[in-house]
Order: C-alpha cells, then structure tokens, then sequence
C-alpha cells in the first residue's frame, strides 16, 4: 500500500469548493451571512460554518457607518 500526501497538501487553493462554481459559492456564503445577521443563528455544514465566519467576524467587529 502506498501513502500519498495528495490529500494533505493544499498547493496554495485557500478557499473550501462549495457550490458549483466561483458565483455559486458567494452566493451561498451571503446567503448564510444574511441570514446569520437577521435569525442570529444558522445550520449549516462544518465546512461552510469555517467559511462564513471570517465574514461574520468582519461584520460583528466593523465600526457602524456614519
């Protein structure tokens, strides 16, 4: 049996395949963002949760527009 590290490597893809596409995925990610901001919680996937909240930390930390 032969072990690879194919699957432990990233070569430098950053952001999780959710969706179909580039379009599809920030679609999805707004839509969990909205509706994490109007119901305060949401269900979800593990994997689209670690996505999401680097957006909702950025939402929850920005100062109010003036």
């Amino acid at each position: 049996m032969r072990l690879t590290l194919s699957l432990c490597i990233s070569h430098g893809r950053v952001a999780r395949r959710i969706g179909l596409g580039p379009a599809s995925r920030i679609d999805l990610l707004r839509n969990l963002l909205t509706g994490l901001v109007r119901h305060e919680r949401i269900e979800t996937t593990t994997g689209k949760a670690d996505e999401v909240r680097f957006y909702a930390e950025k939402v929850a930390v920005s100062p109010p527009c003036v």
